[in-house]
């Protein structure tokens, strides 16, 4: 214990239970955005590089699944199959790497921001499709091991990657508050964590992803029980402006605004309305998926033949019948 103990922390400047709970939604809300789009943009590079010919954007919001269903299907080459795989382990490294190695300033809200777009990375890059069996159907084809088993090994990664970026926020709590006993390390994450997970659920739970709310309830969980169990070292750093009066005030209509923009420019999917962004002649449309097709122009033939590839001729080859050597009399 630091030579000023307990004592000390009570007299650092801190924010209100109010603002630190309203910061964190927001940074959390705004970080699954962000994810939203980096999911969007991969799943347009594969798309692409599998044979989709169009100037399109696609934007996954958060509550509804990510690849296009019609870009899932033929014609497309097996690069695109390789996408959640992809996602998944990018997913996980970028968010390893925010919270252990990126270069931020001592601003508390800064800091927030970085664990609440880690968390976002992993719930929606890794733990999401983790519960969809089919997002592992090329690894078990090359590798022989059931999907079944990828997405348990996507899971404990996932819920592992949750448990570290838990302790690194912990840790960083440790400058602000008292997070000795357990009791007010429970008292700091129901006012950060519980809210916004339980929000992400709700809007998967409405629009029918369901790997949404499992993904949401594991990362839960797993946060919790890191909260419970490990009590946090000791930490003298300075952190400024740990009030955070002016993020509690201007986040929230920050995130509200990101969530009607994407709202209003893609559509809400329980109403079967979902759109994309066509940008076509130096016009931007707002295209319904139900209407998409037609506009969609691919360089693929099948989805397994590619128009830049050669076809093998076939060889008919007629073995004769082996004729054997008469034997040569002694």
């Amino acid at each position: 214990m630091s030579i000023y103990g307990e004592n000390g922390l009570r007299f650092r400047p801190a924010p209100n239970p109010l603002a630190l709970g309203a910061t964190m939604t927001s940074l959390l809300v705004i970080g699954a955005a962000l994810t939203a789009v980096l999911i969007s943009l991969t799943d347009l590079a594969f798309a692409r590089a599998a044979g989709l010919n169009a100037p399109l954007y696609h934007h996954a919001p958060i509550g509804w699944p990510a690849p296009l269903p019609i870009l899932a299907a033929p014609p497309l080459a097996p690069l695109y199959t390789w996408l959640m795989p992809t996602v998944i382990a990018g997913s996980l490294s970028i968010a390893f790497l925010l919270v252990w190695f990126w270069p931020t300033e001592q601003r508390f809200d800064t800091r927030l921001f970085i664990h609440a777009l880690a968390f976002d990375l992993v719930i929606w890059g890794a733990l999401a499709p983790a519960f969809v069996f089919r997002s592992f159907e090329r690894l078990t084809l090359y590798s022989g091991i059931p999907a079944v088993a990828w997405s348990l090994v996507a899971l404990a990664a996932g819920a592992w990657t949750v448990v570290l970026i838990q302790r690194k926020l912990t840790d960083l709590l440790m400058n602000v508050f008292p997070m000795w006993t357990p009791g007010q390390r429970l008292m700091r994450w129901m006012i950060m964590i519980p809210l916004p997970f339980g929000l992400f659920a709700a809007a998967c739970w409405i629009n029918d992803y369901r790997p949404g709310v499992w993904a949401s309830a594991a990362a839960l969980a797993a946060s919790l029980l890191e909260t419970l169990s490990r009590r946090p070292k000791e930490r003298h750093e300075e952190i400024r402006n740990p009030e955070m009066r002016e993020a509690a005030f201007t986040l929230p209509l920050v995130a509200a605004g990101v969530v009607a923009l994407t709202l209003f420019a893609f559509g809400l999917p329980h109403r079967g309305t979902q759109r994309a962004v066509v940008l076509d002649d130096g016009s931007v449309k707002r295209v319904r998926l139900s209407a998409l097709r037609p506009l969609l122009r691919f360089d693929a033939l099948r989805s397994d033949i590619r128009k830049d590839q050669i076809e093998p001729p076939e060889l008919d080859i007629r073995w004769s019948k082996e004729r054997r050597k008469p034997a040569v009399k002694p």
